[in-house]
Parts: structure tokens; sequence; C-alpha cells
């Protein structure tokens, strides 16, 4: 018999829905299962709020009276309002090996999506079409990825192209994500994972810039030396700071440094390299933080600015960026410049002004620090009114007491997260240990050896 498609309707399909990968990926030595509970919960319009804005229909291909496949069609009209656009999107893709049922079910979904308006249906993500395969730079032959693309002309600088080469040309932007300590890595892992972008690109990015004159507009003069992986040169750059070797983030922020670790077990699939890099990182935002800046708090990222709007806060010696663009501690911008060798003079000791704080920093910090984190916690709500009903507020500025009293939702998403994964250690990362992670990026970030 041909294979027909039907619309999930009642529990017993959505059982039916549910259970189908586990059926498929049974003898999976890579598979991690989902809670089952979970997924039916996900699934609940009445406990999903992505169905106050959004619509979806579950389908099931059946071959005799058997399930051999399974998709969803959903639209999100907030996403199409903001972008001014048509679009829907299909997922939950699982199917038996079977030439037949992949056509039907997207078939299917294409359908659905049509009557309601919908004119374009998109799938999996491909992170290639941000891999621009040109070298990087003289003598590196691996590309890099691109800041992002819009569909449109948004006017300003931008590059025509399509790297994948399929569907309509796009707009990049004219910067590529060049350095390795910053948190578009995420990104570059899940390329690297579903084989979309080569693993060299990861070693194409800059671990510190040159430590020669012409690049001396770097917050301070890096010491390492040359290694190689899968054929690329690497500057395996470091800069010291209170007694640590560490490599830098742009910014000198936790956001950059810790939020992918939270999902890629980097410090245990990279022991000679993010092993080492993380705890020096902390220990760096705590040195500056207690004694540098004698603050008496420490934990410094991008948050909410206390006074209002938001800001690029940082660690200032912890960041790449040189003393004109580095991401200031305090309200006042205050910087930091021991110079460059020869080729910078070093600057008078600064002023440290009113200090901004942001809780996530420290949940950050937890894997690494969980005594500090805990107690630089603890001392933030014991002496600010930083705490609610939404718990931590987003920062608050240490020397005047003025808090920022909303809830960022990328915050809170990596409080949450760094909770969950303090309490249940390896939780998040699960998925992020089986396939391609485990045959493309766990043995990348082994090679490694940072020159700290």
């Amino acid at each position: 018999m041909s294979v027909v498609v039907r619309p999930v309707q009642g529990r017993r399909d959505l059982r039916e829905f549910v259970e189908l990968p586990f059926r498929l990926h049974s003898t999976s030595q890579v598979w991690v299962p989902p809670l089952r509970l979970e997924r039916r919960l996900f699934l609940s319009r009445r406990f999903n709020a992505f169905f106050k804005h959004g619509d979806a229909q579950l389908f099931l291909a059946e071959r005799d009276g058997r399930v051999v496949g399974r998709i969803s069609a959903q639209y999100d009209q907030h996403f199409n309002d903001f972008h001014d656009n048509r679009w829907g999107m299909f997922g939950f893709l699982e199917l038996e090996d079977d030439p037949e049922v992949l056509p039907a079910l997207l078939d299917a979904a294409a359908a659905w999506l049509r009557v309601r308006g919908m004119t374009e249906m998109l799938g999996p993500m491909d992170f290639g079409f941000f891999y621009n395969p040109a070298p990087a730079r003289e003598g590196v032959d691996a590309g890099l990825n691109r800041g992002g693309f819009w569909d449109a002309d948004p006017g300003g600088c931008t590059v025509v192209d399509n790297y994948r080469h399929r569907g309509p040309d796009v707009w990049y932007t004219c910067n590529h994500y060049d350095t390795t300590v910053t948190e578009p890595r995420i990104a570059a892992y899940i390329g690297i994972a579903r084989g979309q972008i080569p693993p060299q690109e990861y070693f194409a990015t800059w671990r510190t810039f040159p430590a020669t004159c012409d690049w001396g507009w770097q917050k301070q003069q890096p010491v390492g030396e040359n290694r190689t992986y899968l054929g690329v040169t690497v500057f395996e750059g470091a800069y010291q700071y209170a007694g640590e070797k560490f490599v830098p983030s742009w910014g000198g922020d936790m956001f950059e440094a810790l939020m992918p670790a939270l999902f890629v077990p980097e410090e245990q699939w990279g022991p000679r390299s993010w092993g080492r890099n993380h705890p020096a990182y902390v220990h760096g935002q705590i040195a500056f933080g207690l004694q540098e800046a004698g603050y008496g708090y420490w934990g410094f990222s991008p948050a909410s600015n206390p006074t209002g709007g938001y800001n690029a806060y940082g660690a200032p010696p912890l960041g790449l960026a040189g003393p004109a663009d580095g991401y200031p501690s305090d309200l006042q911008g205050t910087q930091w410049d021991k110079g460059f060798g020869d080729c910078r003079p070093a600057q008078p000791e600064p002023v440290w002004g009113d200090g901004v704080v942001t809780p996530h920093a420290s949940f950050l910090a937890l894997p690494f620090a969980p005594r500090a984190a805990i107690d630089n916690l603890a001392k933030l709500r014991r002496n600010f009114d930083v705490y609610g009903k939404g718990g931590f507020a987003d920062s608050v500025a240490v020397k005047s007491g003025t808090v920022a009293h909303r809830y960022l939702a990328l915050d809170q998403g990596m409080i949450t997260a760094a909770l969950a994964q303090h309490l249940h250690p390896g939780l998040l990362q699960r998925p992020f240990r089986t396939g391609g992670f485990r045959s493309r990026v766990r043995p990348m970030l082994g090679k490694e050896c940072f020159s700290i």
C-alpha cells in the first residue's frame, strides 16, 4: 500500500507521535532520548505559550496501518509580523528508511501552511550559510563565519553572496566573527557537528592578535607560540593578569567566555585549552572586582544599565578590545591601559567609579568557582534590593546602590541553565554529547593546547 499521511487527532495519535523516535533509535548508541512528559507538555496547546501567538499541526505517516514517519507544520504570527513575511516551518521530522515517506510528509506540511496563507516553508537550519570559505588571512586557508545576513538590502555595508549556492543571494554583514573566546562559537560548534562548517574554521579564529606593534591597539601585548592543527597555523596567544595566563574575550565579559560551556562540555573535551581557560578567566573576574577595582563584588557582563537602557560591561583587563573600545565595568566608562610593550606606553592608574555587577555572571561561574559565586550572590542579595519575585534583578551599580529592576530573557535564561547544570551536572549537555558533537567537535577541541 502507498503511504498515507494524516493529522494527529487525540491522545492515541499524540502518543504514537511522541513514541516514534524511541522505536526508530532504540538500538542507537548515541541517541539521547527526551523526557516523554516534557515532549507532551511541549506539544500541548494548554501548556506551551507558543500557541498564544502561533499555530501548529502534527502529522503521522502510515503504511499498512503502521506509523512510519512524523512531521510538524507551524507558523509564528509574531515572527511573521515582525519580519513582514508569511513564513511557515516544519520540524519533528522522523521517518523510517523509506523513499516514499519523506515527500509525503513534506507535501502534507506544505499544504497545511499554504491554506493558512504561508508563502514559504523553512526547514532545519544550515549554519553553512554563514561560513565564508575565502581564506581568513594570508597563510590561513580556512574561512570564517560572517556576523549574519539579511534577505533584503538593509543599506549600509553589506556583501551580496550565497555561500551554499542554494536559493537567492543574501546580504551578509561586512564583519566576520574572527576571535575564539566569544559566544558565537556555539554556532560554529553546531555547524561543525552537522558537517556544514569545516572544523578548520575553529582554528582560523584568533586566540589573541599578534604581539607585533602593528597590532598594538589591542589591550595588552600577548605571549605565546605558533602551533598547527588540521593544517591551520594558530598563534596561541595569551594575556596575563592577576598571576594567571588566559585567552581573552573581546570585551572581558562572562557571556562571551562561558555561555557556550553551559551546553558543550568544553572544559572536559579541551582539557589543555578550555579546561585551563575557564577557571583562569573566572579568577581574573574575581581579582578585578575585589582587588583591582575594589568594588567589593564581581561579575561583569552585558546587562541592563541601572540608570536606563542596556550596556556591554566587562572586566577591562580580560578583554582584547583596545583601551578606547573595551567594555567598561562602571557607569563612568573607565578604561584600563597598561601599555603594549615598547609600542604603546602605559597610562596612569585609573580611578574606578560606580561598578555595574550582573548576577548572571556569577551563575555562569558556578562550575569553576562555586563557593565564590554563591558568596557573591548572597552578598548582593543581602546588601541591595536586587532580589524579588522574579529572582535576581538584571544588574546593580554597587557604589550608588542603583538597581536595574528588570528581567532580561537572555540573562534569566542563562541563570536558569546554569542552575540546572549545577543541580544536575551534564543535563543540558546531553544532546551536545552525541552524533556530530562527539565525532567532530570533541576530537577538534581535544587537539588544542592554549599557551596557558
